[in-house]
């Protein structure tokens, strides 16, 4: 089953469009605002994808993560955090961050900016 986590409190939150489907990207600043708000929610990053933003196009770079499923969920937020620092602080650039989300009984979640 599919869950809803709404983002339209996250700063700097952009809706792409991947294949017709809308993906939720964050920047470095959304991303650490978003994990704080996943630890309080117990909900797990399975990994993500980096894109990066030139001329004022969103272009996946290919580059991406994964988390050990035998962590925990925080373990995975931290995982993820340490993937996104050493990204950004390795590269010269502007990224932004899609990620994939469970919950702790297994849902996936999906990312939203609803503004209602």
């Amino acid at each position: 089953m599919n869950k809803i986590f709404n983002v339209s409190n996250i700063d700097n939150a952009v809706l792409f469009n991947k294949n017709d489907d809308e993906l939720v990207l964050l920047d470095l600043h959304g991303i650490i605002q978003l994990f704080v708000k996943l630890r309080e929610e117990r909900i797990r990053v399975l990994g993500g994808d980096v894109y990066y933003v030139s001329n004022g196009m969103i272009t996946l770079s290919y580059d991406n993560w994964s988390v050990d499923r035998c962590v925990s969920d925080l373990e995975s937020i931290d995982a993820s955090l340490e993937y996104i620092l050493c990204y950004e602080n390795s590269n010269n650039g502007n990224y932004l961050y899609s990620l994939v989300l469970k919950n702790s009984i297994g849902d996936n979640i999906k990312l939203s900016i609803d503004n209602n």
